[in-house]
């Protein structure tokens, strides 16, 4: 057993990762997990740790074969491929497929945001007991005499330390509190050590080394060094964009592709967050206040994904794709509230409300028995960006969450309607007035941002069209909305209504509470 001595020497009694020296020192804090533990701790689980490897070989091998020293090598060569082998195999077989499917998600989470959907499912296994089933295998290596059983050996430490590492990750996730990415960063740099032994594995350790690489920029950023953030985002997208070209050569981790991508997507907005607070420079006194900012938005989102994602199929959680556009809502907003006309605004007024603004092709049937005719009409509505936030209205009044512009109906007579003279049913005035432009923002302007998506708006404007079809009796016979651009209505709220200007107050949407509102406001 003298290959124990060395690599179970210091080991986290917590998550089972490496340790530094201990020193004189009677607390040692992991920089794997985070976790201070006391020296006497520590000592007591190496030793406990040691028995139950010494005792695992022993059960596994012949009695005569511990000291292996006085065994000849073919011998050794013997016990591993009629024992050894199979032992490893049952055990390593498991985690092979628990870290392929893990390895299909984000493996990153970005700062403020719960995990993603589709890495709930992954989240599995103890880092501490992955860690030493890592220091069971090492042990056996002892018993390798070829080339060929000392790869198999390597590979299975390889991918049982790479898979408790990633279990640490995930744990430190779900963690409540603070997120260190310094702590995150290093499980991922002891992920891309262990696989870049295995030159067959460049693919997942460049893997590792971008995800390192972007978590060292996230703390960074999070510190306030944004040189430094800078350079390791940039680092993070090289080496992600190597390794998505490598595992589609490797067929074992092909499944990563589609992960590795959407990781270089986080990586694109943590740059537009980084980006975001270099502009918000001009009108906040800090970087903690603006990353402040935007972790309410990001938070506030996810309430209202939680609270009207049922209603839209839209589910509970996020996605790195829905992170890119939250970032990218973000960054729009600090960019022109820093003096850089980025986005489409409307009107004027003390608050800045998101909206999607959308075009409406409506068909309806006018006249009576032989005179029966078809029309077709352009019009537009605006939905409030945040009608995720009043869940309650989305199924049951849902036209009072868009400019309702069937609220008021064109100035046809009853002769019109009769002998098919209509051309519309609606004033048209959505169409003539919903027109923006690019603009800047007052710094000192509060803005909503967006708290849906442009999925989700279209889902909405369909909704409010099936409730006019059912209001209308069947006269509105085809609506078809195609939400084009994000717009940024300056204006007030009133009681909860949002007056948008060119627009009659009929026609107002709901937004709600203007203090609750203003505490997620950019």
């Amino acid at each position: 057993m003298s290959g124990m001595q060395n690599y179970q020497s210091l080991r986290c009694p917590h998550c089972g990762a490496p340790l530094p020296a201990l020193g004189d020192t009677e607390i040692i804090n992991c920089s794997y997990c985070g976790t201070a533990q006391q020296r006497v701790e520590i000592e007591r689980y190496i030793t406990q740790l040691r028995a139950d490897i010494y005792g695992w070989v022993k059960s596994i091998v012949p009695a005569a074969s511990m000291t292996v020293a006085n065994v000849d090598p073919v011998a050794r060569a013997q016990i591993f491929e009629q024992i050894v082998r199979g032992q490893v195999n049952s055990k390593v077989n498991s985690i092979t497929m628990q870290l392929a499917k893990l390895g299909a998600s984000p493996l990153f989470l970005p700062p403020f945001a719960k995990p993603f959907r589709g890495m709930i499912d992954g989240m599995t296994g103890d880092p501490r007991e992955t860690l030493g089933q890592a220091a069971r295998f090492h042990e056996l290596a002892t018993f390798a005499q070829s080339e060929d059983q000392s790869a198999f050996i390597n590979e299975a430490v390889a991918t049982t330390e790479t898979y408790g590492y990633l279990s640490n990750v995930m744990r430190i996730y779900l963690e409540p509190g603070p997120r260190s990415y310094h702590t995150i960063a290093k499980n991922f740099e002891g992920a891309a050590t262990t696989l870049e032994v295995d030159k067959s594995r460049t693919g997942a350790a460049n893997r590792m080394r971008g995800l390192a690489s972007l978590s060292e920029g996230t703390a960074l950023l999070i510190d306030g060094d944004m040189a430094g953030a800078e350079r390791k985002l940039e680092e993070a997208e090289k080496f992600l964009a190597g390794a998505q070209g490598e595992v589609m050569r490797q067929p074992s981790i092909a499944s990563w592709y589609p992960a590795i991508k959407a990781e270089r997507g986080i990586v694109m907005s943590m740059k537009l967050v980084l980006e975001s607070v270099r502009a918000s420079r001009s009108y906040t006194p800090n970087h903690m206040e603006s990353l402040a900012k935007f972790e309410t938005y990001v938070k506030g989102f996810e309430k209202a994904r939680a609270n009207g994602g049922v209603s839209l199929s839209s589910g509970e959680y996020l996605d790195s794709e829905t992170f890119r556009e939250l970032a990218t809502f973000f960054h729009d907003v600090s960019l022109a509230k820093g003096g850089n006309p980025t986005i489409n605004g409307l009107g004027t007024g003390g608050i800045w409300v998101a909206c999607w603004l959308a075009d409406l092709s409506y068909s309806f049937e006018t006249g009576a028995l032989f005179m029966k005719k078809g029309q077709a009409v352009q019009e537009r509505i605006l939905i409030p960006a945040t009608f995720t936030m009043q869940p309650q209205y989305i199924l049951s009044q849902p036209q009072a969450l868009v400019t309702d512009i069937f609220s008021v109906r064109s100035e046809s007579t009853f002769s019109d309607r009769i002998m098919g003279r209509e051309k519309t049913l609606t004033t048209g005035i959505g169409y003539a007035s919903l027109v923006s432009s690019k603009t800047r923002i007052p710094p000192s302007s509060p803005v909503l941002p967006p708290f849906s998506t442009k999925l989700e708006a279209e889902k909405m404007a369909n909704i409010y069209l099936e409730r006019v079809r059912q209001r209308l009796q069947g006269k509105l016979r085809i609506g078809i909305p195609s939400v084009t651009q994000l717009v940024y209505v300056g204006g007030t709220i009133s009681n909860g209504w949002l007056a948008i200007p060119g627009l009659p107050s009929s026609m107002s949407p709901f937004v709600g509470d203007e203090r609750e509102f203003t505490a997620y406001s950019i």
